[in-house]
């Protein structure tokens, strides 16, 4: 017996709901089959957005590293929250940007320069916007000389814990609440707060960003 729930109408009109659930179901056929549906549309995908970095063989990486995952982990994907082709780009977005996370901090201790360029072809850099990141900005300053000088940059500690939650994706106003010790305040009053922290520190990110790499040409 299995908790696998049985398909139903709206799913078999969601191809990707249907292997899910065939693959949950124990499908031997399921996970080619969803392999050969969704890995090269996903490296594409990768490919036509992040041809640009040094490396170009980290978009495919990624691909197959989210694909494998999940086909690893099927569990962890949630139907009622998106579709399977949106989890696998949000999952290999995550992929790559923890790899080129995991380079960045490898050549700070190497002592190594900066590879990626915000301006390279592909890359989109938001200006009037100061609402969140790009991933093409929050690449940059992973690897850029800031964030290895971002005890020199922000010597507030809380500011420089603010930004690790800023480039680790967290949404959650009460996380930056607890960070700032605002928690006691009302809701509205903890959003408003942390929205000007969050548009003030991201502003400094991009302003000293763009600044290396004009400096680094």
């Amino acid at each position: 017996m299995t908790d696998t729930p049985e398909p139903t109408v709206a799913s078999s009109l969601n191809p990707g709901l249907v292997l899910h659930q065939r693959l949950l179901a124990g499908d031997v056929t399921a996970s080619a089959e969803i392999a050969n549906a969704y890995l090269e549309p996903l490296i594409a995908r990768l490919r036509a957005r992040y041809g640009w970095l040094d490396d170009p063989h980290l978009p495919d990486e990624a691909a197959i590293s989210a694909l494998w995952n999940y086909l690893q982990n099927p569990r962890q994907y949630k139907p009622e929250e998106r579709s399977l082709e949106a989890y696998l780009v949000m999952a290999a977005y995550g992929d790559l940007k923890n790899e080129l996370t995991k380079r960045a901090r490898e050549r700070k201790f190497q002592g190594g320069s900066q590879v990626v360029e915000l301006d390279a072809p592909g890359a989109e850099y938001r200006v009037g916007d100061d609402s969140e990141l790009t991933v093409e900005e929050q690449v940059a300053i992973l690897v850029s000389p800031v964030w290895a000088q971002l005890d020199e940059l922000l010597p507030n500690p809380v500011d420089r814990k603010l930004v690790q939650l800023i480039m680790d994706n967290v949404g959650e106003t009460a996380v930056f609440s607890e960070v700032l010790g605002i928690s006691g305040l009302p809701s509205e009053e903890q959003e408003r707060q942390v929205k000007r922290h969050k548009d003030r520190l991201k502003k400094q990110l991009r302003r000293h960003v763009r600044r290396e790499e004009i400096d680094g040409e």
